[in-house]
């Protein structure tokens, strides 16, 4: 998808390393089956633009929007990846 979209509506964007990004450019599958995490997905609405939310990615590579379903399903996927690096043992935190 471009990175330009019209103000007042809600957009959902990836953003991290280069190598996640690429991946999920090939196919969401192939990011969802993999290991990275090196990734996020914030959606913004017209009371938080766009412009303010890019400011804080800095230190990401770069980022893409993406659709609604997209964006729930990398965002449980993420939570679950993360969940796993947080509470391994069963929810005992390392």
């Amino acid at each position: 998808m471009s990175k330009k979209k019209e103000a007042g509506e809600t957009h959902y964007i990836i953003y991290g390393s280069d190598a996640s990004l690429c991946m999920y450019e090939r196919s969401i599958e192939t990011l969802l089956a993999s290991d990275k995490s090196d990734f996020d997905v914030v959606s913004c609405s017209p009371n938080t633009p766009i412009t303010s939310l890019l400011d804080d990615f800095v230190t990401f590579e770069r980022y893409l929007f993406i659709d609604a379903k997209s964006f729930k399903r990398l965002h449980e996927n993420l939570r679950k990846k993360l969940h796993k690096i947080v509470a391994p043992d069963n929810g005992k935190p390392r």
